[in-house]
């Protein structure tokens, strides 16, 4: 049996989700995608999480955990939007649906919330991530850079949106994809004119 609770329900910890976060992704890190997630620290991930709703999914009578997915809130009465991240299945639990069931939970979050839109990103050399972002409603809006070069998706949940225009996200692909290549190393460092102005500057 598996179900989907909220951390703070349970008795894992911190500790336990990073782990699993981490080994979730260990097949990417042979692969040479460098996720700043290998090199989070407990006391970095707690502070990154302050704030977020941490699902996880696991097995109560096995006392197993099988998956995890931190969903965000933000916004105010006018606009609420929800950012999606660091999720990981366990490797004994991959292409078993939990996925799924986090992302279905998250929805009713969103809803509950009343948030217009969800986004997330995920590496552009990870191919199944990326699909499985597009096959649970997710669509690809944009690129963007920080520890890998990402793409950017958004899921609408209500009202009109810029991102439902085909056009206007063909043209927003290109530019974010210079935006990223002219402000990102693939190492997830910033170039260095960056660099130069921001100590000049900042």
């Amino acid at each position: 049996m598996i179900i989907i609770q909220q951390l703070k329900q349970t008795s894992y910890t911190y500790e336990q989700v990073l782990s699993l976060i981490k080994d979730s992704h260990s097949e990417n890190k042979k692969k040479g995608i460098n996720y700043s997630v290998f090199s989070l620290s407990l006391e970095d991930f707690i502070n990154k999480t302050k704030g977020a709703i941490i699902l996880i999914a696991h097995d109560p009578e096995k006392q197993i955990l099988l998956g995890t997915q931190s969903l965000f809130i933000y916004g105010n009465d006018c606009v609420k939007w929800a950012y999606s991240d660091f999720l990981a299945i366990s490797n004994i639990a991959k292409r078993k649906g939990i996925g799924t069931m986090l992302i279905n939970e998250e929805k009713k979050l969103c809803e509950a919330y009343d948030c217009e839109y969800m986004i997330a990103n995920t590496s552009i050399k990870s191919k199944e991530s990326i699909k499985w972002h597009l096959k649970n409603g997710y669509k690809i809006v944009g690129y963007q850079g920080a520890s890998v070069y990402t793409y950017l998706f958004r899921m609408q949940f209500k009202h009109p949106s810029k991102y439902d225009n085909d056009i206007y996200i063909f043209f927003n692909k290109i530019f974010s994809y210079i935006y990223m290549i002219l402000v990102w190393n693939p190492n997830g460092y910033n170039r260095l004119w960056v660099k130069i102005i921001k100590r000049i500057f900042f």
